[in-house]
């Protein structure tokens, strides 16, 4: 009998959790970005401390 492709092995990842915690990191950013942006520093300042 022939097999069926994809594995058994395969880890089971929950996508849900995965998309909410990309989310939450991107929201997060933003917040950051816009509490530096606020308090008076440049976009090129914030850039710089981003690398």
């Amino acid at each position: 009998m022939p097999r069926t492709k994809g594995s058994k092995n395969r880890p089971k990842i929950n996508t849900t959790n995965d998309y909410a915690s990309q989310i939450a990191k991107k929201a997060e950013a933003e917040s950051v970005v816009k509490r530096l942006l606020a308090s008076g520093m440049s976009a090129d300042e914030i850039l710089e401390k981003l690398k």
